[in-house]
């Protein structure tokens, strides 16, 4: 039997691989670990260029098997050595000390996907995030059409260089056609291993393991953060097993979560197939153009329903008037914001006051659906403020007279009208309504046009995305009018909802070039007015580093602004922060509260959360909230009836079960 090292021999002296004197490279850097050795970089002096040099580990690890591992990659990657999303082998040097063979690798000049994330999320837009997909899609495409499958994908062996995604590390990766009865162990990183692999002894993993590891990483890269990074390692698995997912980010494609969903499903021959996940990547990515990320479904029903939707009113009910639409900014609220941010710009100095988010809501209370909420706001909520705030961020009661931000777009629509307009108007008195009526056909689209988006954009706010409900595909369906609903609200500055909503269409490029600038001014202008959803948009603006460089701790505290005073959303995010530790000490116990409240509120995807508090309980030093499988139950259930974009099924099922124990 010819020996690892005989192999590489013959190959090099055959010509069928490179072979690289060890002293053309130089400055070597370690910069990671794979799977059986240490990763280098080094200067490649003959090519003028840098490269990554894989190097045996040089301790008693190195045996049999960790060549043959070494042998695996090198003989795989000379099989797809021509892709260009699969990290490329330029050949093979060796070690002079040791007389181990080093591989050297393309290298990735902005590291992993993991560390990418880190550093660039903020500024990718979806059409970015997509093609991520893609390039590790057609990777991963490549490996199993020779009939490999890479066993070991996860975020760190996905390299980036010059913004291309590349599959890396084909150490654990093996032959369908070789050896397919190979036992797989559980190694790798857990986050990213099937759920059969924790099921089931001497799983054997197969191609719809990688698809299953795919399907979290495209999770990954639509969160920017690591999946199940608050679980202990210890249960994670456990979790994985029973059903435990990450739950979708808000604004994410409904179809890009339908794919990743599909991806990671327990049963392994539900998943798709890598061409399925190609197709359907390539057909979400043609939704998306440079000037305008907004998307709709793929499927031809509804390709052609946009077109009709966009010229005339959508399936949407509207039950309420547009007069009745409101920000929920009453004299009192704008009393009790001001309270907030008067206390937050002295808080610098004295400790915060203790939280009063109720925290004995009767659990037995029928919980208002959803659908009846859209028109009401939700209650004043008190949300901890355990933060030293910082007085840096502008308070709003002393700016009330700014200007907004100047917008040639909305100036060129009516240059007659004064852009500085506002609805804190002392001397006029507000319209009866925020759209002026007139009695021709135009005009009463026009209000329908508007008030379908102000009650989209309140449900939104208030319930949060569902399976069914999506504002961002609501907005596509209007795309076709979106410069002439701009106008409409260019001539009715007036309203309480102009302000948030101009900065949301430059946000999101609706009739207006996308400009993230412009509309982090709106979003602060219009919570220097005291708007309260303002005070949520400036808050997502530093929470991602729209417009404005990213600061945790700032998003923090414009969340809790909005978040005191009835924003749903806000509430939400403010969970999320105290869930993940950004911008503020990670607190489980104070997630759980607000995940509660707004649920209760009508938030669906908060709805979900609260029902994982429930069914695993959380036990801190000072807090503790038992599990409950009955509440678990009752709201996985209300989160499913609600149409929650989660797959709730299994959960519901597994749970039914213990119960009847």
């Amino acid at each position: 039997m010819t020996s690892p090292n005989d192999w590489i021999d013959k190959k090099i002296k055959d010509d069928d691989i490179n072979y690289f004197e060890y002293n053309e490279f130089s400055n070597m850097k370690n910069i990671g670990n794979g799977a059986f050795g240490i990763v280098n970089r080094a200067d490649w002096k003959s090519c003028r260029s840098k490269v990554a040099l894989k190097i045996l580990a040089s301790n008693s690890s190195i045996n049999e098997d960790n060549m043959n591992k070494f042998l695996k990659e090198l003989k795989n990657l000379r099989k797809v050595n021509f892709h260009p999303n699969i990290n490329r082998c330029f050949g093979i040097t060796k070690e002079p000390s040791s007389n181990n063979y080093i591989m050297v690798l393309h290298y990735a000049n902005q590291g992993n996907l993991r560390e990418y994330l880190e550093n660039n999320f903020a500024s990718l837009q979806w059409k970015d995030k997509i093609q991520m997909a893609l390039d590790i899609t057609l990777g991963l495409k490549c490996l199993h059409s020779r009939e490999i499958i890479h066993r070991d994908l996860h975020a760190k062996n996905i390299l980036v260089n010059d913004n291309t995604l590349m599959i890396a590390d084909l150490g654990l990766s093996k032959q369908t056609t070789v050896d397919v009865t190979s036992i797989s162990k559980i190694y790798g990183m857990p986050a990213y291993v099937e759920p059969q692999c924790y099921k089931t002894d001497n799983y054997v993993r197969n191609k719809k393991s990688d698809v299953y590891s795919l399907g979290v990483l495209l999770w990954e890269i639509s969160s920017g953060y690591p999946p199940f990074s608050t679980i202990p390692i210890q249960i994670l698995g456990y979790k994985i097993a029973m059903g435990y997912r990450e739950q979708p980010i808000i604004d994410t494609p409904s179809s890009y979560v339908d794919l990743y969903q599909k991806c990671w499903d327990d049963n392994p021959d539900l998943r798709p197939t890598i061409d399925d996940v190609f197709d359907k990547l390539n057909k979400i990515s043609l939704e998306f153009n440079t000037d305008n990320e907004g998307y709709s479904e793929i499927t031809e029903k509804n390709n052609n329903e946009t077109e009709s939707q966009s010229s005339k009113s959508s399936d949407f009910q509207i039950s309420t008037p547009l007069s009745s639409v409101s920000f929920y900014i009453d004299n009192e609220r704008k009393s009790s914001i001001s309270s907030d941010v008067s206390q937050t710009e002295n808080q610098t100095d004295k400790p915060p006051p203790s939280s009063s988010v109720s925290s004995n809501i009767n659990e037995d209370k029928s919980v208002n659906q959803p659908e009846n909420q859209t028109n009401t706001p939700p209650p004043s909520s008190s949300v901890s403020s355990n933060i030293n705030e910082d007085k840096s961020v502008n308070q709003p009661e002393n700016q009330t007279n700014t200007p907004p931000p100047s917008s040639p777009v909305l100036s060129n629509i009516n240059e007659d009208k004064s852009v500085n307009q506002t609805e804190n108007q002392t001397n006029t008195p507000p319209p009866s309504s925020p759209i002026s009526s007139k009695n021709n056909e135009n005009e009463r689209k026009s209000n329908t046009f508007l008030e379908e988006i102000f009650q989209a954009y309140l449900k939104y706010h208030n319930n949060g995305f569902t399976k069914s409900f999506d504002f961002y595909k609501f907005l596509e369906n209007h795309k076709a009018k979106s410069r002439e609903i701009l106008n409409y609200f260019a001539n009715n500055q007036a309203t309480q909802h102009y302000k948030v909503i101009i900065g949301f269409f430059h946000y999101k490029g609706f009739g207006v070039d996308k400009d993230l600038d412009m509309a982090f001014k709106w979003y602060t202008h219009a919570s220097q007015h005291n708007v309260i959803n303002g005070y949520y948009h400036v808050g997502r603006c530093y929470h991602y580093g729209y417009g404005i460089k990213k600061d945790l701790k700032k998003a923090f505290k414009f969340y809790q602004i909005a978040a005191n005073n009835g924003c749903n959303i806000a509430l939400y995010y403010l969970a999320n922060f105290y869930e993940y530790g950004y911008g503020i000490q990670k607190n489980n116990f104070k997630a759980y509260e607000l995940y509660k409240n707004s649920a209760k509120n009508g938030f669906i995807p908060s709805q979900y959360s609260l029902a994982i508090s429930y069914e695993y309980g959380i036990d801190t030093l000072d807090n503790q909230v038992p599990v409950n499988k009955g509440k678990a139950l009752k709201w996985y259930k209300l989160y499913q009836e609600n149409d929650g974009i989660h797959k709730v099924s299994e959960y519901i099922n597994n749970i039914k079960k213990e119960l009847e124990q």
